[in-house]
């Protein structure tokens, strides 16, 4: 009777321990298999405002992610390879990368799901020659909505990579 007592308990306690211990495991984003071609930019003293403003537009550029997931679609890679071109013609330049999510969701899993979608695209960038060092993550979950609205409209918009230059 004892040793039966001893199972069940063993049982109530260890499997769940065991259920929570245990990770998902990491999605590996794949870069684009055709190189990509670079085009270098000459150094000049002064800088063009429509360069400046181009540059910037793209970096401003939030890239966009399909609901619940945080591989990088087809666009958020183009997006991704502008911005590189941005950061190889700009070597001082340095950029925060903030993963966000909409509002479905618990809090916890989407603070993780935020992280997954701020290193796919960190990831992607060093794939393209970007010195880890130029490039840090944040997650904001879904703390920091652009539409505050419970619609599919406003979920796709807040599903997202922002990037910040500092």
């Amino acid at each position: 009777m004892r040793k039966t007592l001893f199972y069940y308990l063993a049982l109530l306690f260890i499997v769940p321990a065991l259920l929570l211990s245990v990770s998902c495991q990491k999605k590996v984003v794949k870069a684009n298999a055709e190189p990509v071609t670079y085009e270098a930019k000459a150094v000049e003293e002064v800088v063009p405002a429509e360069e400046v403003d181009a540059d910037t537009a793209i970096m401003q550029k939030d890239i966009y992610f399909d609901f619940d997931r945080s591989i990088l679609t087809d666009q958020a890679q183009r997006d991704l390879v502008d911005k590189a071109n941005v950061m190889l013609a700009n070597p001082r330049m340095t950029v925060i990368i903030e993963g966000n999510c909409d509002e479905r969701g618990t809090n916890e899993y989407n603070m993780a799901l935020g992280e997954r979608r701020a290193e796919a695209a960190k990831t992607f960038l060093i794939d393209l020659g970007i010195a880890p060092s130029r490039l840090d993550t944040v997650t904001y979950g879904e703390e920091k909505p652009v539409d505050p609205r419970s619609n599919e409209e406003a979920w796709s918009k807040n599903r997202r990579d922002h990037f910040v230059v500092y």
